[in-house]
């Protein structure tokens, strides 16, 4: 399904981090810069990319990617108006306090979502959010809201130590943690099947990686009597019996012991 359209500028904004007040700097003087072709050129760019963004295949958010290089060109534009280093910490401050927040955010979250996947990767992520993670989290805010007033550093430093450890953060410490979740059980789930010689299928789930990890293909269909097939927890508690060979994060990797007299399987139709 595609997502809502609005979704895509929240993302362009939280991908341009932790260089996100430039854009908004580079809105308001969008007029000034429109007197330069170069500026024409690149605002039609990312207007276009922005425009087509609904209609790329298959539906990913990393196709927003196509919108960034014309963003950071205008911005880039606006980068020697930033007087006040202060304002431009506001936002990668903002994000860093909500990601220390976290941990005490995800049980109020998981309560109020019915997609039983959804609150299995929510609820297994809580165990990452160690006193490592609000340390290192808590040091970096720290340094953030102390940063801008040391006077003596010049403002082109500064921002090059935010950037430095922004993406520090997000590569070192948040996108393992998401690599954890999202990709460790497909890791393992596919490790069992590689070394049990198992034939697996996949239904309402197509992870690509699980083919690279298993070293086979795996069609995508719904599972017969008798088969392997890897599927999502949210499947669980109806009709379609099954034997549970691994279960992580919302992943089941599972042998069919029975299906429906007329095979019909919905969303629904797994039971234990």
């Amino acid at each position: 399904n595609s997502l809502p359209y609005y979704s895509y500028l929240i993302f362009i904004f939280i991908g341009l981090l932790p260089f996100s007040a430039m854009s908004i700097k580079a809105i308001a003087h969008i007029r000034n810069l429109m007197s330069d072709d170069l500026m024409k050129f690149m605002l039609l760019w990312f207007l276009l990319a922005l425009l087509l963004l609904p209609l790329v295949q298959p539906k990913s958010l990393f196709s927003v990617a196509y919108c960034f290089p014309p963003l950071f060109i205008i911005m880039a534009r606006v980068s020697d108006n930033y007087l006040q280093p202060f304002t431009l910490f506001i936002w990668p401050l903002l994000f860093m306090a909500l990601l220390l927040l976290a941990p005490y955010l995800v049980p109020f979250i998981a309560g109020s979502i019915e997609n039983e996947f959804v609150r299995n990767i929510l609820a297994s992520g809580a165990v990452y959010f160690d006193a490592f993670y609000q340390m290192t989290f808590g040091a970096v805010i720290l340094l953030f809201a102390v940063l801008p007033f040391i006077k003596p550093v010049p403002a082109s430093v500064k921002y090059g130590v935010l950037g430095l450890l922004f993406v520090s953060m997000v590569n070192f410490l948040v996108l393992p943690i998401l690599g954890n979740i999202l990709q460790q059980p497909i890791k393992s789930a596919a490790l069992l099947a590689k070394k049990e010689n198992l034939e697996v299928v996949t239904w309402r789930i197509s992870p690509p990686s699980f083919n690279v990890y298993a070293e086979t293909l795996t069609e995508e269909r719904k599972p017969k009597e008798g088969e392997t097939v890897l599927t999502r927890s949210d499947l669980q508690g109806s009709i379609l019996k099954y034997e549970t060979l691994f279960e992580k994060h919302g992943i089941i990797l599972a042998r069919i012991l029975e299906t429906p007299a007329n095979n019909s399987l919905n969303s629904n139709d797994i039971k234990e």
